[in-house]
């Protein structure tokens, strides 16, 4: 049979196997193959690490063929799966794959499956159909959307899509609109809208209205609608104006819009923020708030300043309220700091409401800033906060606070929510503690209704504390 008949036959298999699964013309052309390698001559192929290829024809070695060797190539793979390293067997895999023919690509997409090295199989469906893709979009996709095995087939499809979204953005986007499968569709738009979302996302966005999933669209836009404002607000904007016609989409779109502008160039989208008070004040506010927050999670600092610039006390007030749990993140001599531009209650409440923010990621430093809140009732629940919150975390060191704090109604409060907290698990610690109370009353009561629980649970543990403190008790 001559070279030409062998071709020509091969790439008749080739067809069949993109029409019938592949299964069947793959099995046709290896078994064409395997007759013709017999009489072939056989050789070696020395690899670096010591593994000797078996002595088969190779027709990939050093110059590419017009055609592929099917067997030949299926021993490679094997051999290259026997590897120890993936990582050796996953470039040497990439590298076969490269060698590949372009005109034998249809025939290789048969072959990913017999490679059993996962990370090996990745690089070869990633060099595959990344060639293909450059060349002939259309037929690596169709190729890819016929792989039986899903994780193959959706790793071919993002490969296809990542070349053709950027060389042909509309082909691309014609031939998702066009895929008969309502599922298949929506999982193209996956794909796509994840590849284009950080660099492009006018045309992820564009391509998430095409859906006809609405959870897609509640799900995507708003990641998007934050990027397209890093890069492009304006249009971003006037797209939302045109495009969204539901009011509560559009708002939210444009407050996603408004937050991303607001992380590059934070001074530009204040501007336009304040440029809508007239127009829709309620609104704007909401923009307002959603700039300076997403400000003062890149620049605390450059957030507050600009706030302090509003005319009034009030107006402050409120931004500062909207945007404390951003700013509590921020160190404690920062937070003093900005506080202390307010006096009175005003004080007090911004710095109280910061603090409560701060409990949960670091309680030991809402409890330096609780310190500077005057005694009374609003110092009297900060306090306790902060102790039930950090006793769960840290009993020790919620108790070595309590002791450093000088005696007051609120420090007596926050010991007895301690020992409350603290009586099932560290006992001697909660009593210890209780016995600190200054007022007489309230450290008998704490006393007497700790000691109950603990005799219940641990009596003779507890009749060895009050042998051991019966003096202090007796004080």
């Amino acid at each position: 049979m001559s070279d030409r008949d062998h071709t020509q036959i091969n790439y008749v298999f080739a067809a069949t196997a993109l029409s019938v699964g592949m299964s069947l013309g793959v099995l046709l052309s290896h078994l064409l193959w395997r007759i013709d390698y017999m009489h072939v001559g056989s050789g070696s192929d020395n690899e670096a690490n010591g593994v000797a290829l078996k002595g088969v024809a190779i027709g990939l070695s050093e110059q590419t063929q017009a055609t592929l060797d099917v067997s030949a190539f299926r021993d490679r793979i094997y051999t290259y799966d026997a590897l120890d390293s993936v990582l050796d067997a996953s470039n040497r895999m990439g590298r076969l794959f490269d060698k590949i023919p372009d005109d034998a690509f249809p025939l290789a997409v048969g072959l990913i499956e017999d490679i059993e090295t996962r990370m090996a199989k990745r690089r070869a469906v990633e060099v595959l159909f990344t060639r293909w893709s450059e060349t002939e979009p259309v037929a690596a996709m169709d190729a890819a959307d016929a792989i039986e095995n899903r994780m193959s087939r959706e790793m071919a499809q993002r490969v296809v899509l990542s070349v053709w979204l950027k060389a042909d953005f509309a082909g691309a986007r014609e031939y998702i609109s066009r895929s008969p499968d309502d599922k298949g569709r929506e999982r193209l738009l996956r794909h796509a809208i994840a590849i284009l979302g950080d660099d492009s996302p006018d045309q992820a966005v564009a391509l998430v209205m095409t859906s006809t999933d609405p959870v897609m669209k509640s799900r995507r836009l708003p990641k998007l609608g934050n990027a397209w404002g890093r890069i492009d607000p304006e249009a971003a904007l006037s797209w939302a104006n045109e495009q969204l016609n539901e009011p509560d989409m559009r708002s939210q779109f444009v407050a996603d819009v408004v937050h991303g502008w607001a992380l590059e160039r934070p001074v530009e989208a204040l501007q336009y923020v304040r440029a809508q008070t007239e127009k829709d004040s309620d609104h704007s506010q909401e923009l307002l708030v959603e700039v300076l927050r997403g400000w003062a999670s890149e620049d605390p600092a450059s957030a507050v300043h600009y706030i302090l610039k509003f005319d009034t006390k009030e107006e402050q007030l409120t931004l500062m309220h909207a945007i404390a749990e951003t700013l509590s993140s921020a160190e404690t001599d920062a937070i003093l700091s900005w506080t202390g531009a307010f006096e009175g209650q005003q004080r007090e409440a911004v710095l109280a409401q910061l603090i409560e923010y701060k409990i949960a990621e670091d309680p030991a430093a809402a409890a330096m800033l609780a310190r500077q809140l005057p005694e009374g009732d609003l110092q009297a629940i900060v306090f306790a906060d902060i102790t039930t919150a950090w006793a769960v975390r840290d009993a020790s060191g919620a108790s070595e606070w309590l002791r450093s704090l000088s005696p007051s109604p609120a420090r007596d409060s926050a010991i007895i929510d301690f020992a409350k907290n603290t009586i099932a698990v560290e006992p001697g610690l909660a009593l210890d503690r209780a016995m600190s109370i200054s007022d007489p009353q309230r450290q008998t009561e704490t006393l007497t209704a700790l000691l109950e629980s603990w005799l219940l649970r641990s009596p003779k543990d507890a009749e060895k504390w009050i042998a051991d403190h019966s003096w202090d008790l007796q004080r």
